[in-house]
């Protein structure tokens, strides 16, 4: 009988160590692959949430070394289509060192995914648009993924902290308009290491 206690005991020890191992790898390269809580999404300025704001759910944050770039994505509550019909989307990851914004990431539909890369400090700036972007920005299922070469970008740290923040506006220009948005992590910043 206490054989088999001690069996079970060291089974469960071995279960438990395995899944602390794994938790702690999918945070690898700096707090990478956050998971965000459903449904957590504010309405701003309106009685109920704008068409499309499922969209402005994040269910998943990701910053990574991949190579020589390095990959933002976020995981909506639903696909990332080409646009909307009506209203506007955007990703905006601020680059962050503690309170000092960096650089700003952000992709939208309006035009097709596209992505801007912004420094406030210098007011320098490359975009997908007119094909300066170093990287690329595309869409795949529920995801949004800007593949970023940081290297040809001069001043880009290769190591930052960062938070994103989605918005779904459900009529653009519109001064009454209701805004949707989550923030992934929900609260204070990421962690992001080439290392």
């Amino acid at each position: 009988m206490k054989r088999t206690s001690v069996v079970v005991f060291l089974v469960v020890a071995v279960v438990v160590g395995a899944a602390v191992a794994l938790v702690m790898e999918g945070r690898g390269g700096g707090e990478a692959g956050l998971d965000e809580e459903r449904g957590d999404v504010s309405v701003e300025a309106g009685p109920q949430a704008p068409p499309g704001s499922e969209l402005a759910d994040l269910r998943s944050a990701d910053v990574r070394a991949d190579g020589s770039a390095i990959v933002f994505e976020a995981g909506s509550a639903r696909d990332v289509p080409r646009g909307l019909k009506q209203g506007t989307m955007s990703w905006r990851w601020e680059i962050r060192d503690g309170d000092t914004v960096l650089w700003i990431l952000s992709a939208s539909l309006d035009v097709g995914p596209n992505a801007t890369l912004f420094n406030p400090a210098t007011d320098f700036g490359v975009n997908t648009i007119d094909g300066s972007f170093p990287g690329k920005v595309r869409r795949d299922g529920q995801s949004l993924i800007v593949r970023l070469k940081p290297r040809e970008v001069e001043g880009f740290p290769r190591e930052f902290e960062w938070v994103l923040t989605t918005t779904v506006d459900g009529s653009q220009g519109d001064p009454q308009s209701t805004v949707a948005s989550d923030r992934a992590p929900d609260e204070g910043l990421a962690k992001f290491s080439e290392d």
